[in-house]
């Protein structure tokens, strides 16, 4: 059985290990089943969720912070730091390449957090579904969210061997 607080601690993980201490450009939800009530595709799935959300009021300056704020960067010498960031953001920095580097990130932290999961004796599955039906439900627009990524957390096979 999975309890919310087990949730909770795993969200916290997560979150120490996103590779910024900048501005986040997603965020992270624990749902039950419930809170989804109307959407019929989830009759099969366990009572709690992870939910990755893309936030849509994240700026250029927001990723200019996450950048400037990455273990990457903050690791380099400072004489280096003003070129290699000049560099990342003429890349980056595009009305165009915004949504799909918001994407990128998120993706990269949903994966970080199927990996930490397994701390927690937790498999988490991807769940295929129309994220704008959950957008609706949860009024995620009135807050300037977008739902990315749902998973399903289950007990892993490793909780039971213990």
């Amino acid at each position: 059985m999975i309890h919310i607080e087990q949730l909770e601690l795993l969200i916290e993980s997560i979150k120490s290990s996103v590779p910024s201490s900048g501005v986040w450009p997603f965020t992270v939800l624990a749902l039950r089943k419930n809170d989804l009530k109307g959407c019929s595709s989830f009759d099969e799935l366990s009572d709690h969720l992870l939910l990755f959300l893309i936030r849509n009021d994240f700026t250029k300056e927001d990723m200019l912070d996450y950048i400037t704020n990455s273990n990457e960067i903050i690791r380099l010498p400072e004489a280096i730091k003003p070129f290699v960031l000049e560099q990342i953001m003429q890349r980056q920095l595009s009305a165009i390449m915004l949504p799909f580097w918001k994407e990128k990130q998120t993706t990269i932290v949903v994966g970080m957090a199927m990996f930490l999961a397994r701390e927690f004796h937790f498999k988490l599955d991807s769940i295929s579904t129309d994220m704008q039906e959950i957008d609706l439900i949860l009024d995620f627009q009135r807050r300037d969210l977008r739902s990315f990524f749902l998973l399903n957390v289950v007990p892993s096979e490793s909780a039971f061997l213990k």
